[in-house]
Protein backbone atom coordinates (compact mmCIF):
# COMPACT_ATOMS: atom_id res chain seq x y z
CA UNK A 1 0.00 0.00 0.00
CA UNK A 2 1.35 3.40 -1.04
CA UNK A 3 0.49 6.73 0.57
CA UNK A 4 0.17 9.89 -1.52
CA UNK A 5 0.37 13.15 0.43
CA UNK A 6 -0.31 16.75 -0.54
CA UNK A 7 -1.72 19.90 1.01
CA UNK A 8 -4.86 19.74 -1.14
CA UNK A 9 -6.09 18.62 -4.55
CA UNK A 10 -2.78 18.98 -6.43
CA UNK A 11 -1.51 15.55 -5.49
CA UNK A 12 -4.57 14.07 -7.16
CA UNK A 13 -2.72 14.62 -10.45
CA UNK A 14 -0.09 12.16 -9.20
CA UNK A 15 -2.76 9.81 -7.87
CA UNK A 16 -4.53 9.87 -11.25
CA UNK A 17 -1.30 8.90 -13.01
CA UNK A 18 -0.52 6.17 -10.49
CA UNK A 19 -3.96 4.64 -11.01
CA UNK A 20 -3.46 4.79 -14.77
CA UNK A 21 0.00 3.20 -14.69
CA UNK A 22 -0.65 0.68 -11.93
CA UNK A 23 -4.38 0.06 -11.43
CA UNK A 24 -3.48 -2.82 -9.12
CA UNK A 25 -1.85 -0.61 -6.47
CA UNK A 26 -3.52 -0.09 -3.10
CA UNK A 27 -3.38 3.65 -2.43
CA UNK A 28 -4.20 6.08 0.36
CA UNK A 29 -4.56 9.75 -0.55
CA UNK A 30 -4.01 12.16 2.35
CA UNK A 31 -4.79 15.86 1.84
CA UNK A 32 -3.79 18.27 4.60
CA UNK A 33 -6.56 20.68 3.65
CA UNK A 34 -6.66 22.17 7.14
CA UNK A 35 -3.30 23.85 6.49
CA UNK A 36 -3.63 24.76 2.81
CA UNK A 37 -1.77 26.53 1.22
CA UNK A 38 1.76 25.32 1.92
CA UNK A 39 3.54 27.62 -0.52
CA UNK A 40 3.79 30.57 1.88
CA UNK A 41 4.87 28.58 4.96
CA UNK A 42 8.28 28.66 6.65
CA UNK A 43 10.53 25.58 6.42
CA UNK A 44 9.96 24.71 10.08
CA UNK A 45 6.18 24.89 9.65
CA UNK A 46 6.34 22.82 6.48
CA UNK A 47 8.39 20.18 8.26
CA UNK A 48 5.92 20.03 11.13
CA UNK A 49 2.90 19.66 8.82
CA UNK A 50 4.61 17.11 6.59
CA UNK A 51 5.91 15.06 9.52
CA UNK A 52 2.40 14.88 10.99
CA UNK A 53 0.81 13.77 7.71
CA UNK A 54 3.48 11.22 6.79
CA UNK A 55 3.41 9.76 10.30
CA UNK A 56 -0.37 9.40 10.06
CA UNK A 57 0.05 7.49 6.79
CA UNK A 58 2.77 5.30 8.30
CA UNK A 59 0.42 4.35 11.13
CA UNK A 60 -2.19 3.37 8.55
CA UNK A 61 0.28 0.76 7.31
CA UNK A 62 1.67 2.20 4.07
CA UNK A 63 4.99 0.84 2.82
CA UNK A 64 6.10 4.19 1.41
CA UNK A 65 4.81 7.70 0.70
CA UNK A 66 4.85 9.77 -2.47
CA UNK A 67 5.25 13.34 -1.23
CA UNK A 68 3.18 14.80 -4.06
CA UNK A 69 3.77 18.37 -2.96
CA UNK A 70 6.34 20.44 -4.79
CA UNK A 71 6.83 22.75 -1.82
CA UNK A 72 7.53 19.98 0.70
CA UNK A 73 9.70 18.10 -1.82
CA UNK A 74 11.74 21.22 -2.58
CA UNK A 75 12.16 22.63 0.90
CA UNK A 76 12.11 19.92 3.59
CA UNK A 77 12.12 16.44 2.02
CA UNK A 78 15.80 15.68 2.89
CA UNK A 79 15.13 16.58 6.54
CA UNK A 80 12.00 14.43 6.55
CA UNK A 81 13.89 11.50 5.05
CA UNK A 82 16.57 11.73 7.74
CA UNK A 83 13.93 11.68 10.49
CA UNK A 84 11.74 8.85 9.20
CA UNK A 85 12.66 5.30 8.22
CA UNK A 86 9.72 5.02 5.80
CA UNK A 87 10.65 5.26 2.07
CA UNK A 88 9.68 8.71 0.77
CA UNK A 89 9.55 9.72 -2.89
CA UNK A 90 9.54 13.38 -3.91
CA UNK A 91 8.67 15.19 -7.12
CA UNK A 92 11.79 17.27 -7.82
CA UNK A 93 14.26 14.72 -9.20
CA UNK A 94 11.73 12.89 -11.43
CA UNK A 95 10.50 16.16 -12.93
CA UNK A 96 14.05 17.40 -13.50
CA UNK A 97 15.03 14.17 -15.23
CA UNK A 98 11.94 14.16 -17.44
CA UNK A 99 12.34 17.83 -18.39
CA UNK A 100 16.04 17.40 -19.20
CA UNK A 101 15.41 14.50 -21.54
CA UNK A 102 12.45 16.15 -23.24
CA UNK A 103 14.09 19.53 -23.80
CA UNK A 104 15.87 20.08 -27.11
CA UNK A 105 17.28 23.56 -26.50
CA UNK A 106 17.93 23.12 -22.76
CA UNK A 107 16.02 26.33 -22.14
CA UNK A 108 13.78 25.16 -19.31
CA UNK A 109 11.23 27.05 -17.27
CA UNK A 110 10.21 26.21 -13.71
CA UNK A 111 6.88 27.17 -12.15
CA UNK A 112 6.24 26.67 -8.45
CA UNK A 113 5.04 28.18 -5.22
CA UNK A 114 7.00 31.01 -3.64
CA UNK A 115 8.72 28.59 -1.24
CA UNK A 116 9.66 26.20 -4.06
CA UNK A 117 11.14 28.94 -6.21
CA UNK A 118 13.11 30.33 -3.25
CA UNK A 119 14.58 26.89 -2.60
CA UNK A 120 16.04 26.65 -6.16
CA UNK A 121 15.77 22.86 -5.84
CA UNK A 122 14.74 22.37 -9.48
CA UNK A 123 17.52 24.64 -10.74
CA UNK A 124 20.13 22.74 -8.72
CA UNK A 125 18.85 19.48 -10.14
CA UNK A 126 19.05 20.76 -13.70
CA UNK A 127 22.54 22.19 -13.15
CA UNK A 128 23.73 18.80 -11.94
CA UNK A 129 22.74 17.30 -15.30
CA UNK A 130 24.56 19.84 -17.48
CA UNK A 131 24.41 23.32 -18.92
CA UNK A 132 20.92 24.76 -19.19
CA UNK A 133 19.23 28.15 -19.21
CA UNK A 134 16.55 28.13 -16.51
CA UNK A 135 13.83 30.68 -15.83
CA UNK A 136 11.81 30.35 -12.63
CA UNK A 137 8.55 31.95 -11.65
CA UNK A 138 6.44 31.77 -8.51
CA UNK A 139 2.73 31.51 -9.34
CA UNK A 140 0.88 31.79 -6.02
CA UNK A 141 -2.55 32.36 -7.59
CA UNK A 142 -2.41 29.06 -9.49
CA UNK A 143 -3.00 27.06 -6.30
CA UNK A 144 -6.15 29.04 -5.49
CA UNK A 145 -7.41 28.67 -9.06
CA UNK A 146 -6.85 24.91 -8.95
CA UNK A 147 -8.46 24.49 -5.54
CA UNK A 148 -11.54 26.47 -6.63
CA UNK A 149 -11.98 24.99 -10.10
CA UNK A 150 -10.98 27.99 -12.24
CA UNK A 151 -8.92 25.82 -14.58
CA UNK A 152 -10.67 25.65 -17.95
CA UNK A 153 -8.49 26.80 -20.89
CA UNK A 154 -11.09 29.42 -21.80
CA UNK A 155 -11.74 30.63 -18.25
CA UNK A 156 -10.95 34.37 -18.27
CA UNK A 157 -9.53 34.28 -14.75
CA UNK A 158 -7.20 31.40 -15.62
CA UNK A 159 -6.18 33.07 -18.88
CA UNK A 160 -5.34 36.36 -17.13
CA UNK A 161 -3.25 34.62 -14.45
CA UNK A 162 -1.41 32.50 -17.02
CA UNK A 163 -0.61 35.52 -19.18
CA UNK A 164 0.64 37.44 -16.15
CA UNK A 165 2.92 34.71 -14.80
CA UNK A 166 4.13 33.12 -18.03
CA UNK A 167 5.14 36.19 -20.03
CA UNK A 168 8.80 35.74 -18.91
CA UNK A 169 8.73 32.13 -20.18
CA UNK A 170 7.57 33.26 -23.59
CA UNK A 171 10.24 36.01 -23.65
CA UNK A 172 12.96 33.53 -22.67
CA UNK A 173 11.86 31.11 -25.42
CA UNK A 174 11.82 28.08 -23.15
CA UNK A 175 10.95 24.86 -24.94
CA UNK A 176 10.10 22.87 -21.79
CA UNK A 177 8.26 23.97 -18.67
CA UNK A 178 8.30 22.14 -15.33
CA UNK A 179 5.02 22.46 -13.46
CA UNK A 180 6.75 22.16 -10.11
CA UNK A 181 3.59 22.28 -8.02
CA UNK A 182 1.22 19.35 -8.47
CA UNK A 183 -1.71 21.77 -8.55
CA UNK A 184 -0.39 23.37 -11.74
CA UNK A 185 -1.16 20.55 -14.22
CA UNK A 186 -4.82 21.32 -13.59
CA UNK A 187 -4.12 24.53 -15.54
CA UNK A 188 -2.23 22.74 -18.31
CA UNK A 189 -4.88 23.57 -20.92
CA UNK A 190 -4.66 27.30 -20.23
CA UNK A 191 -0.86 27.14 -20.10
CA UNK A 192 -0.62 25.30 -23.42
CA UNK A 193 -2.99 27.80 -24.97
CA UNK A 194 -0.55 30.58 -24.01
CA UNK A 195 2.62 28.57 -24.82
CA UNK A 196 1.45 26.21 -27.56
CA UNK A 197 4.90 24.95 -28.62
CA UNK A 198 6.26 24.33 -25.14
CA UNK A 199 6.48 20.83 -23.64
CA UNK A 200 4.90 20.65 -20.19
CA UNK A 201 6.29 18.35 -17.49
CA UNK A 202 3.96 17.82 -14.57
CA UNK A 203 5.65 17.01 -11.28
CA UNK A 204 2.90 14.55 -10.43
CA UNK A 205 3.16 12.75 -13.75
CA UNK A 206 6.94 12.43 -13.44
CA UNK A 207 6.95 11.29 -9.82
CA UNK A 208 4.25 8.69 -10.41
CA UNK A 209 6.28 7.21 -13.26
CA UNK A 210 9.41 7.13 -11.07
CA UNK A 211 7.55 5.44 -8.23
CA UNK A 212 6.14 2.78 -10.56
CA UNK A 213 9.67 2.13 -11.86
CA UNK A 214 10.57 1.18 -8.28
CA UNK A 215 8.08 -1.70 -8.69
CA UNK A 216 5.91 -1.40 -5.57
CA UNK A 217 4.12 -4.57 -4.54
CA UNK A 218 1.02 -5.69 -6.39
CA UNK A 219 -2.22 -5.00 -4.56
CA UNK A 220 -5.94 -5.13 -5.26
CA UNK A 221 -6.54 -1.62 -6.63
CA UNK A 222 -8.08 -0.36 -3.40
CA UNK A 223 -8.31 3.37 -2.68
CA UNK A 224 -8.86 5.34 0.52
CA UNK A 225 -9.02 9.15 0.64
CA UNK A 226 -8.63 11.35 3.71
CA UNK A 227 -8.74 15.12 4.28
CA UNK A 228 -7.76 16.93 7.46
CA UNK A 229 -10.63 19.38 6.93
CA UNK A 230 -13.92 19.45 4.96
CA UNK A 231 -13.91 15.98 3.36
CA UNK A 232 -17.00 16.73 1.27
CA UNK A 233 -15.27 19.61 -0.52
CA UNK A 234 -12.35 17.35 -1.39
CA UNK A 235 -14.76 14.66 -2.62
CA UNK A 236 -16.36 16.93 -5.22
CA UNK A 237 -12.97 18.22 -6.38
CA UNK A 238 -11.54 14.70 -6.57
CA UNK A 239 -14.36 13.50 -8.81
CA UNK A 240 -13.73 16.45 -11.14
CA UNK A 241 -9.98 15.83 -11.29
CA UNK A 242 -10.05 12.04 -11.43
CA UNK A 243 -12.82 12.11 -14.00
CA UNK A 244 -15.45 9.96 -12.41
CA UNK A 245 -17.27 8.80 -9.32
CA UNK A 246 -14.94 8.06 -6.39
CA UNK A 247 -14.96 4.37 -5.44
CA UNK A 248 -14.71 5.33 -1.77
CA UNK A 249 -15.94 8.05 0.58
CA UNK A 250 -13.61 10.87 1.59
CA UNK A 251 -13.12 10.60 5.33
CA UNK A 252 -11.84 13.02 7.94
CA UNK A 253 -8.19 12.18 8.48
CA UNK A 254 -6.99 10.92 11.83
CA UNK A 255 -4.12 13.02 13.06
CA UNK A 256 -1.09 11.57 14.79
CA UNK A 257 -2.72 12.38 18.13
CA UNK A 258 -5.79 10.32 17.19
CA UNK A 259 -3.86 7.21 16.07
Amino acid sequence: MIGVFDSGVGGLTALRELRRLRPDLDLIYYADTAHLPYGTRSPDTLLRYARRSVTALARMGVEGVLVACGTVSSVVLPRLQRELSLPLWGVVEPAVQMAWHRSRSKRIGVLGTAATVRSRAFERGLSALGSAVTVSRACPLFVSLAENGFTAPTDPVAQAAVAHYLAPMRAAEVDTLILGCTHFPLLAGAISRFLPRVTLVGAGEASAAALCAAQPRVGHGELAVFATDDPQALASQAERILGGHLPCPVRLAPTCKDL
